[in-house]
């Protein structure tokens, strides 16, 4: 049975960043991990600094410094120390991508566009940092272009959980919620693991009347983690709903 309208007047904030409303549902993209910080080798330092070995040094130190600061979650911090770095040597993709998720962390989503741009213009092959202008596009309110992105960095790895993920995101905002869905499929078959995917689904199959599949996911969440007391609340509302209904129907 396909449920058209849910008719629910309150708005749930679930503990994932996902509204849930009459209005329909709104996700937020996954952040890049702290530790999706992208490395470089003291040797390739080296070798783009040839001749100058204390220059190569110091880039090596602003830039773990960097990381850090990213790592701890300093993002002001990160960024100065990226920028000293970028003043020695602007044409190390690796730079341009860790201050850009700092950026993105700080809301300044078209400075961390921008970043991603001349990260990717260096090195096009990272797929991580596809996925972060992806995030960065659909933030800033360019969820087409976020999309063309997530295909970027799903063209170099297939297998990115992560890529699936914001790609399904990003349609729901669309609406295009049977694309969305088959994306969380994708993702899900990397990591059945995910309650963050399940949940997103589940708001989905909702979002298209499908409630059986939408209870199913949402089961799922709280299989992974019985502590989710909104989602527990979200499936409490939404078999009352389907309790009301079907007595009516036998009324």
């Amino acid at each position: 049975m396909q449920l058209k309208s849910l008719g629910i007047a309150v708005t749930l904030m679930l503990a994932t960043g996902l509204s849930f409303s009459s209005k329909g549902v709104v996700a937020t993209p996954t952040s890049l991990q702290s530790g999706s910080t992208v490395k470089i080798g003291q040797t390739a330092i080296a070798n783009r600094i040839s001749g100058d070995r204390d220059r190569a040094i110091e880039l090596e130190r602003l830039f773990e410094l960097g990381n850090r600061e990213l790592e701890a979650q300093n993002y002001l911090e990160a960024i100065e120390a990226y920028d000293r770095a970028i003043k020695l040597n602007d044409n190390l993709s690796a730079i341009w991508v860790n201050r850009a998720m700092a950026l993105s962390a700080l809301e300044r989503y078209e400075e961390a566009i921008t970043s991603y741009q001349r990260g990717l213009a260096i090195s096009p092959e990272s797929a991580i940092a596809w996925v972060g202008l992806g995030n960065a596009l659909d933030d800033a309110g360019h969820p087409e272009k976020a999309l063309e992105a997530y295909r970027e960095a799903l063209d170099l790895d297939p297998n990115s959980e992560m890529a699936w993920f914001n790609r399904g995101v990003t349609l729901s905002r669309l609406e295009r919620y049977t694309e969305a869905v088959a994306a969380y499929d994708r993702a899900l078959n990397l990591n059945p693991n995910s309650e963050r995917s399940w949940l997103d689904r589940g708001i989905a199959l909702l979002n298209l009347g499908n409630y059986e599949e939408a209870v199913e996911s949402l089961d799922r969440v709280m299989r992974l983690n019985p502590n989710n007391t909104q989602v527990r609340e979200l499936l409490d509302a939404l078999n009352g709903i389907q309790e009301a209904r079907s007595d009516a129907a036998w009324g």
